[in-house]
């Protein structure tokens, strides 16, 4: 059959994170003692170790590991794309540098495709539960089961029968930072076919001071005006939405208040980008007030007496 699994991790200047995760994966038996699994790793021109990093993984599973390196930072979607291209498997999931496997997930996922290679509906994986799958086919359900966390890359995956029309659709969403995220959706527009397996499968490193896009924006502007369009055109309900808009406003205001001061996300234009989705709802005042007064005790250096 050749190689059944391709996992596409995307990297920049994260050598140490990137390293713990791909030791979780090499030391899997599906890995080691199977031609089924391969993992393809492109660099988007770091400038710490990676590279050192990633060219001993090679050293030591030269016919299992992919490695590009970028001669410039092309920006994140332009890395991913590089790494679907690159693929040689028969389905192919992003993976983030700082995701790792835990033990026996690997061949979980692999009964997983495999279970799913005659029909292939959309797959995708929701970090929790008690290893389930569900079977649904609106965007209704999608939003509904996986909400806002459909946004992180770690959820997506695609058959590489698919790469063509991946390549094509997603030039039209480069610019939003959560691409995969409203591709699903399209495709799930036209398939009305996909699963979720709810499994903790993987276990995210803590990374400080994440940052590199503006937060309110990416996850306000950018997400609510997508659902929007899609409420408007009759694929998700008016309940749906609004369900979606307060847990995501607590999403939001984590994210931009910061109460701990663990990232460094842009995060101006929380007004110019929110108003326009929130306008209405009592609760957008309410929220901002209380988290901007728990900003402000934070903010208070208390001594003891």
């Amino acid at each position: 059959m050749g190689i059944l699994f391709s996992i596409l991790i995307p990297t920049y200047n994260r050598a140490k994170y990137l390293k713990k995760t791909l030791e979780s994966i090499v030391c899997l038996p599906e890995f080691l003692n199977t031609d089924k699994v391969e993992i393809v790793i492109s660099d988007n021109a770091s400038s710490d170790e990676t590279k050192m990093v990633c060219e001993d993984f090679v050293r030591r599973f030269p016919d299992k590991i992919i490695y590009n390196r970028n001669e410039k930072n092309v920006g994140a979607e332009l890395n991913c794309l590089k790494l679907i291209k690159m693929a040689n498997g028969v389905f192919l999931k992003l993976n983030n540098d700082t995701v790792c496997y835990k033990e026996n997930t690997l061949s979980e996922i692999l009964n997983y495709i495999e279970s799913n290679m005659e029909e292939k509906p959309i797959l995708l994986f929701m970090n929790k539960g008690k290893n389930k799958t569900f079977s649904f086919s609106s965007c209704e359900e999608l939003l509904n089961l996986m909400s806002y966390k459909l946004t992180w890359i770690g959820t997506v995956g695609f058959w590489s029968k698919d790469i063509d029309y991946i390549i094509e659709k997603i030039k039209s969403y480069y610019i939003s930072f959560i691409p995969f995220t409203f591709l699903i959706y399209d495709q799930l527009k036209e398939t009305k076919n996909a699963r979720i397996l709810a499994k903790s499968i993987f276990e995210v490193q803590n990374v400080d001071k994440k940052g590199g896009y503006n937060f309110v924006k990416v996850f306000g502007e950018n997400y609510l005006n997508f659902l929007c369009n899609l409420k408007n055109d009759g694929y998700i309900s008016l309940f749906s939405l609004e369900k979606e808009k307060i847990l995501l406003l607590k999403h939001i205001n984590l994210g931009y208040f910061d109460i701990n001061n663990g990232n460094c996300f842009e995060k101006d234009g929380y007004f110019k980008y929110l108003m326009k989705y929130y306008w209405y709802n009592p609760y957008f005042y309410a929220f901002y007030a209380y988290m901007s007064c728990l900003k402000f005790l934070k903010s208070i250096p208390f001594k003891a007496v």
